[in-house]
C-alpha cells in the first residue's frame, strides 16, 4: 500500500506542481545512465541514487534517477524499513551537491523508472532543485500528512 501511495504521490505531486517540458537531448555531464552514487548525509544512510536518464530540460541538465534503500520514517503510515522511489527528476546542480561517491558504473534502474519517466514527460513535469535528502523529506512529509515546512522542499 505504501509503494502504491508513493507512486501516486510522485506522479501527482511532481507532475501536477511543476512546469512544462521543452526540448530534450543528451548534454555533457558527470552523470550517465547506469551509475550508482552514495548520498551525502550528516549521519550514515543506506540511500543510493541510480542514474536512469540525462537530458536537457528548459536549458538546464535534468538527471532522472531511482532512489534505492530509502529509509522509511516510522511516522509514515505503514512505513518501516527500506523502499525504492522509482523516478525522481533533479537539476544536475542539485544532484551534484547531493551525491558523495560513485559506487558502480553498470546498474539498471528499477522497473518503475520508465513508467515514472513516461508519466513525468506526458504531464510536462518539472525537476527538483533541492538536495536528494530534502526531496525525500518532502515526499515523506506529504505522505504522512505533515505539510509543515514543505514550501522550502517544494520542487520547482
Amino acid at each position: 500500500m505504501l509503494k502504491s501511495r508513493l507512486i501516486k504521490f510522485c506522479t501527482i505531486v511532481i507532475l501536477g506542481m511543476l512546469i512544462g517540458v521543452s526540448s530534450f537531448s543528451a548534454p555533457a555531464t558527470q552523470f550517465s545512465p547506469g551509475q550508482i552514487w552514495s548520498v551525502k548525509s550528516s549521519s550514515p544512510t543506506p540511500l543510493n541514487v541510480v542514474i536512469g536518464r540525462v537530458e536537457v530540460w528548459h536549458g538546464e541538465t535534468a538527471v532522472h534517477v531511482s532512489l534505492i534503500n530509502v529509509p522509511v520514517p516510522p511516522d509514515v503510515p505503514g512505513g518501516s524499513g527500506l523502499m525504492e522511489i522509482g523516478h525522481m527528476p533533479f537539476a544536475e546542480s542539485a544532484l551534484a551537491r547531493s551525491v558523495d561517491q560513485l559506487i558502480n558504473l553498470n546498474v539498471s534502474v528499477g522497473s518503475e523508472f520508465e513508467r515514472g519517466y513516461k508519466d513525468w514527460r506526458s504531464a510536462n513535469g518539472g525537476i527538483f532543485t533541492t538536495s536528494v535528502l530534502d526531496a525525500v523529506v518532502f515526499v515523506f512529509k506529504t505522505l504522512s500528512g505533515n505539510r509543515s515546512g514543505i514550501e522550502k522542499n517544494r520542487a520547482e
